[in-house]
């Protein structure tokens, strides 16, 4: 029981809607055409400069070659639907579902419009992200668009993942795995972040956080190994896009070290998708390095039980602030 309100009554009139990036499971030009135009006209309205619409077609070749190197599918979805289906284990009688923020459906909102139509009046939105970045503003606006309060339906957006230590611990553990029996002043690691633009946080684009959020993760991964007996200067940061060092030159300040292995971990995606399978992967082996050193690139954080205990107690905590937030509601009417 998470709290006193959790009667089987009350429960079935609450909602837990886990929110996914959204990535389609195999190459649908359609689908993407929609998608490049739609994030470029968001880049265009923070000043960045966008490829010209005679670019598309070469874009859509390579996500193309992408899909096809991985495989033919993007396993981002399937992942998604088995940690939402993960974390419905821990919470019998509530109405749990997933939804897409983007590219695929359902989309989130139509997932929570069905389940204020079954009766549900409250209800937990959880995004499936790392940081507060453009995604969770995004997700925010698209969450007060529906108009809830009007509906009489109370709701909470949970925090990211960034605020749970699980994920910290993972990619620690995945690491030390990783490294194996190789001497730890032997490896380096670089921890892949995504990236934003500058601009998007001088413009504080829908409150982002995302780079100070990624930083001050790969630091406390960065203690913990340390801790682990790995050597601080073999440990850095690289980053998938937008930002410097991007990976190809975070690789490349461990050349000189004398490594015999470079492990790659994600630090920010928490499925396998095509930034995690593909496009990481890719730049950081296209890194100018001896080629006697081994690159390692680990794949997504998927449905390990950290990952899934980090949602358990995000969904615990934003139902506790929102069932404390109804009963000062309901005081507040009675007086």
């Amino acid at each position: 029981m998470i709290m006193a309100h959790d009667e089987k009554s009350t429960n079935a009139k609450t909602g837990i809607v886990m929110i996914g990036h959204g990535e389609p499971e195999i190459f649908d030009e359609d689908v993407w055409l929609k998608g490049l135009r739609e994030m470029f006209d968001e880049f265009r309205q923070t000043g960045l400069e966008v490829p010209p619409d005679d670019a598309l077609p070469v874009m859509l070749m390579e996500i193309k070659d992408k899909y096809e190197a991985m495989g033919g599918k993007s396993r981002h979805a399937e992942v998604c639907r088995k940690q939402c289906e993960l974390v419905a284990q821990h919470f019998p009688n509530y109405h749990v579902g997933i939804g897409f923020n983007e590219f695929i459906g359902p989309c989130f909102t139509e997932v929570a419009e069905e389940m204020i139509h079954e009766g549900v009046r409250h209800i937990a939105f959880v995004p499936m992200l790392q940081t507060d970045s453009t995604h969770t503003g995004e997700i925010r606006n698209k969450i007060n668009a529906l108009g809830l309060d009007s509906k009489e339906v109370q709701w909470i957006m949970s925090k990211p993942l960034f605020y749970r230590p699980e994920p910290t611990q993972l990619v620690i553990n995945k690491i030390v795995e990783a490294a194996g029996k190789t001497p730890l002043e032997k490896v380096g690691v670089v921890l892949a972040s995504h990236g934003e633009p500058d601009e998007w946080t001088r413009l504080c684009l829908e409150n982002t956080r995302c780079k100070e959020q990624e930083t001050a993760f790969c630091a406390c991964v960065k203690k913990g190994l340390v801790e682990k007996g790995f050597v601080w200067d073999n440990i850095v940061q690289g980053f998938n896009e937008f930002t410097h060092p991007e990976l190809p030159e975070a690789v490349e300040t461990l050349a000189d070290k004398n490594l015999r292995k470079v492990i790659v971990m994600p630090s920010f995606g928490s499925t396998d998708c095509m930034h995690v399978n593909y496009d990481i992967p890719t730049k950081a082996k296209s890194a100018l390095v001896d080629p006697h050193v081994e690159i390692v690139c680990l794949g997504g954080w998927n449905d390990d039980p950290l990952i899934i205990k980090a949602y358990v107690e995000l969904v615990k905590e934003a139902l506790a602030k929102l069932f404390e937030d109804g009963d000062r509601r309901i005081q507040s009417q009675d007086t």
